[in-house]
């Protein structure tokens, strides 16, 4: 793709520098206008464990789901996939597109997501839901393990199991390689349900499901660091609508103070009565 129509920049995310691919409006446009057009069949290509990038889904209802999944399974394995858009390997994923798309839709798509120095361009529209594609033959292999159930969203994976957790990690590692794929290792955390765990931004234990403390305590920092308070609000209202945060609360002493300022009377009532989190 002519580079006029795109640019790279080095953007701060998470604290590290990664390379953001920046499209011109017209580029933005058509990739809209791609994904509008295809939407239904990429829906129908991407596996039901898969919660990232569905409309009508979120992190939420994915870890709501691991929450009432997690009673019936001894142990978690959470782990998450080492660098996964800049690790795609694009021969495998237009391989992939063009099994259900024709050549020239395939290409079409790649020569945009693939507007980076390698894997798939983080900016792109397109990106998530080819993420999603990517591993739909690995999402099949791992929810057909037995005993076991497996929950997706992006790169972070969770599988609840009945199976000693070495075994599993074996099985899984070796169902990553083909796709050019590693385990972060540092992330990389398994253990007895019993105990809980936490799983993209919840904490999930036998008394509920709570907001992790760690979120919480981001969005306080991110709170008091901005003065402009139509832009907190912004802010406070953005993470409400994220994590539900009038439906599941976290247990913690920071909660009452952010409720007070910014959420509703139920909000805080809520917070007061908090027993149990989600049922």
């Amino acid at each position: 793709m002519p580079t006029e129509y795109y640019q790279i920049k080095q953007i701060e995310v998470n604290g590290k520098k990664r390379p953001i691919t920046i499209y011109s409006p017209e580029a933005m446009k058509e990739q809209k206008n791609i994904y509008a057009y295809h939407k239904e069949l990429f829906l129908i290509n991407t596996h039901t464990s898969v919660y990232s990038f569905i409309p009508g889904f979120s992190n939420f209802d994915a870890a709501a789901l691991a929450y009432r999944k997690s009673q019936y399974f001894q142990y978690y394995i959470k782990l998450d996939i080492h660098e996964y858009y800049p690790s795609i390997n694009r021969q495998i994923l237009f391989e992939n597109l063009l099994e259900i798309l024709p050549y020239n839709e395939a290409l079409r798509i790649c020569q945009y997501i693939f507007c980076c120095p390698k894997g798939i361009a983080e900016g792109s529209p397109l990106s998530p839901v080819v993420s999603n594609l990517y591993l739909r033959t690995f999402d099949t292999e791992m929810s057909s393990i037995p005993d076991s159930n497996f929950v997706r969203y992006c790169d972070d994976i969770l599988f609840l199991t009945n199976i000693y957790p070495e075994m599993m990690m074996h099985f899984i590692t070796n169902a990553l390689t083909p796709y050019a794929l590693k385990i972060n290792e540092d992330k990389l955390l398994a253990g007895n349900t019993s105990d809980g765990f936490n799983y993209i931004g919840y904490n999930i234990s036998l008394t509920g499901l709570t907001i992790t403390y760690e979120k919480l305590a981001e969005i306080s920092e991110r709170l008091r660091v901005e003065k402009n308070e139509k832009k907190r609000l912004r802010i406070a209202n953005g993470f409400k609508a994220y994590y539900r945060y009038s439906i599941c609360l976290p247990q913690c002493d920071q909660s009452l103070e952010f409720l007070t300022q910014y959420g509703s009377d139920d909000d805080i009532h809520s917070f007061l009565s908090y027993g149990k989190g989600i049922k």
